[in-house]
């Protein structure tokens, strides 16, 4: 079974060459690889690339790590976590293999979704992985796209997640979410239009939902995330802080849209954090 790419040409460059020099250009030098877990946004690279390039560079994965890939959910249907249970995803760099045999033995169906379909439109695992082929060629994947809906069983899903993490060191955790959608686009001006809900957004809706993010208040994040339209992905980003709630999730940038393409204005705009969490 085979993912073919759905957003390459559009939200990535669909040639392996341009690929490379966009990595390249953001990825000037390797800092140290320290975390074992990841926080990165997925919209264009053009806007939120160059973030989330930086913290997968700072992944201490070894040369076969397997990266368990926890999606937002843009798409009507999936009311549970749904895993790509087998085969492959296509990227332009070459595929990746999906760890099938992980997959088997801790994503049992009475909990997850099985399901390649689930994945056929969704971009929030897609773009990441030019990235991880560029930086950890040898890897394998788990894409796993996460609703908000989990949160009255999310203690079951970050137990099962927890043992995975104890049994193989080699896995690593990544979860994906884009921040505030504001503005005109996005039908929310509630709060001012131009500077004042740029100034709004960026100065005190953010530092809230970073705040419980760093912090780690797992159990808050996805009730938080869906009353203030903080994030779009909550359901990853609440297992992955409840998974490294005992260690460290420490911001590493926070920018913008406007930040990345000022001529585009602030009638509105997109809101994007990388975090990297190690225990």
């Amino acid at each position: 079974m085979r993912r073919n790419a759905v957003v390459s040409g559009q939200f990535y460059p669909a040639r392996a060459a341009e690929i490379e020099a966009f990595i390249k250009c953001e990825l000037s030098e390797t800092g140290l690889r320290e975390y074992r877990g990841g926080i990165v946004p997925h919209a264009g690279w053009a806007f939120s690339g160059g973030i989330a390039l930086r913290a997968l560079a700072a992944l201490n994965a070894c040369p076969d790590a397997v990266f368990l890939l926890l999606g937002a959910v843009h798409t009507y249907g999936v009311e549970r976590p749904a895993v790509f249970p087998e085969g492959a995803w296509e990227t332009p760099l070459g595929d990746m293999p999906v760890a099938h045999g992980l997959i088997r033995d801790y994503f049992d169906e009475s909990l997850f979704l099985h399901s390649a379909r689930a994945h056929e439109g969704e971009h929030s695992i897609e773009v990441q992985l030019p990235f991880l082929k560029y930086l950890y060629p040898r890897s394998r994947i788990i894409p796993v796209s996460v609703p908000p809906g989990i949160q009255k069983s999310l203690t079951d899903y970050v137990n099962i997640l927890e043992k995975l993490k104890e049994d193989h060191p080699e896995v690593i955790f990544v979860a994906s979410t884009d921040l505030t959608h504001y503005g005109f686009r996005y039908g929310d001006s509630s709060l001012g239009t131009g500077a004042a809900g740029y100034e709004y957004v960026t100065r005190q809706k953010d530092p809230e939902f970073i705040k419980k993010v760093s912090k780690g208040e797992w159990k808050e994040i996805i009730p938080y995330a869906l009353e203030h339209q903080s994030a779009c992905g909550p359901g990853g980003v609440a297992l992955i802080c409840g998974l490294f709630r005992q260690g460290v999730i420490q911001l590493l940038e926070y920018t913008t849209s406007y930040d990345k393409m000022p001529a585009g204005g602030l009638h509105s705009f997109v809101t994007y954090g990388s975090w990297g969490l190690k225990e």
